[in-house]
């Protein structure tokens, strides 16, 4: 096989239209020549559909095992990823992982940014205002006790290309323990794959994380809502993606792919510390009743006492998780009943008013 790099992208037919963005763009900017492209579909009918409107020859078609074939809820998104990297594994030298709402935009040597992503051996983490714990706990319970992170509380989600080794991951997948395919179940929703393979780069390939230095509704780079820079640091740090309305402001010599092309109606903005200016509800937590729900204060404490009651580690620490997490809910309802009591049409409607209520 010539290239030596392949993408791999999930997809359903809801975003075959951003797959069809996607694919333009990689034959505009000539990554045939350096990438191969897998597309990973739920059922034959999926991938039949995609055909449809796809010429065929120029990609995999990789078919989940129907015993694969879960809900959104039930983690298929990730499964779907990890079962391609074990299905191309040994194929290629690298594999990056994406989203159908990605677009290239300029061509790149990806052999070289991949060789050097692992030999500088970084990953960036920025501060959030959200509680990450749901996503960083699960992807800690498949290394045991390895806990010890410099920098645990940055968030690592969207800040770099999901860029796998495939020289790593046989030793990968024997640490988190995928065997078989009913090893698949370990994933639910909020299993993010990457985010599993970023705490083994740290744990068994010493990557360090460093701080963009800056406080974000979530992922820096994911461009949700506004973001609060503590230096100048950011401008001058060099990212592979990020969300289009975040180029300009981004040092741009390796960006080559931008993210989360949906939703580009809310625009972020810089906040600098000395300005208060009212903040947007995160988009976040107006998808739906249950995303409402799993913002009751609770639901997050129940949801860390199970999380941290399935180790003895997690028991000494339960208290100062849950401390943490009542003390950061309390400030995000204080900043909330100050934006509603500014501005009113902030409220969010009542339960009974969302679809899946």
């Amino acid at each position: 096989m010539k290239n030596k790099i392949c993408f791999i992208m999930p997809v359903y037919p809801p975003h075959y239209e951003y797959a069809r963005q996607f694919i333009a763009s990689y034959f505009k900017y000539n990554f045939k020549e350096q990438a191969d492209l897998a597309f990973v579909f739920s059922d034959e009918k999926d991938l039949d559909s995609f055909v449809e409107i796809n010429f065929w020859g120029y990609y995999h078609a990789i078919l989940l095992p129907e015993i694969l074939n879960v809900s959104r809820e039930d983690g298929i998104i990730n499964i779907k990823k990890f079962f391609a990297l074990q299905f191309l594994q040994g194929k290629y030298d690298y594999f990056i992982v994406i989203d159908a709402e990605s677009e290239l935009i300029k061509n790149v040597d990806l052999q070289q940014l991949c060789d050097e992503f692992y030999d500088l051996k970084i990953l960036f983490g920025n501060h959030t205002r959200n509680n990450n714990l749901c996503i960083t706990e699960q992807a800690k319970k498949f290394f045991n006790d390895k806990f010890n992170i410099e920098n645990d509380r940055l968030y690592l989600w969207f800040n770099q290309p999901c860029i796998y080794k495939d020289t790593f991951l046989k030793d990968f997948f024997d640490i988190i323990g995928f065997h078989s395919l009913e090893d698949f179940s370990k994933l639910v929703f909020h299993t993010f794959d990457y985010y599993i393979y970023m705490y083994y780069l740290i744990f068994y390939r010493n990557f360090q994380i460093i701080d963009i230095e800056v406080d974000s509704i979530w992922g820096f780079l994911e461009g949700i809502g506004e973001f609060y820079p503590q230096s100048e640091k950011y401008k001058d740090l060099q990212f592979m993606l990020c969300r289009e309305h975040l180029y300009k402001s981004l040092n741009q010599e390796k960006l080559f792919l931008f993210i989360h092309k949906r939703n580009l109606e809310v625009k972020p903005t810089i906040k600098e510390k000395v300005i208060i200016k009212e903040k947007p509800t995160p988009s976040i937590y107006l998808v739906s009743a249950k995303d409402r729900i799993h913002n009751h204060l609770a639901y997050k404490l129940g949801f860390a006492m199970i999380l941290n009651s399935k180790s003895f580690l997690g028991y000494i620490r339960m208290p100062y998780v849950l401390s943490y997490i009542k003390e950061a809910h309390q400030k995000e309802q204080k900043e909330y009943q100050a934006r509603i009591t500014k501005n009113p049409k902030l409220k969010l409607p009542k339960l009974e008013s969302y679809a899946d209520y």
